[in-house]
């Protein structure tokens, strides 16, 4: 369970970063 929260948690992150510098760029 731990670990599968933390993967979604680290997708959800880099998903978001990537959103976030697509807006930004």
């Amino acid at each position: 369970m731990s670990l599968s929260r933390r993967g979604l948690l680290a997708a959800g992150g880099a998903v978001g970063a990537a959103g976030a510098l697509a807006a930004g760029a």
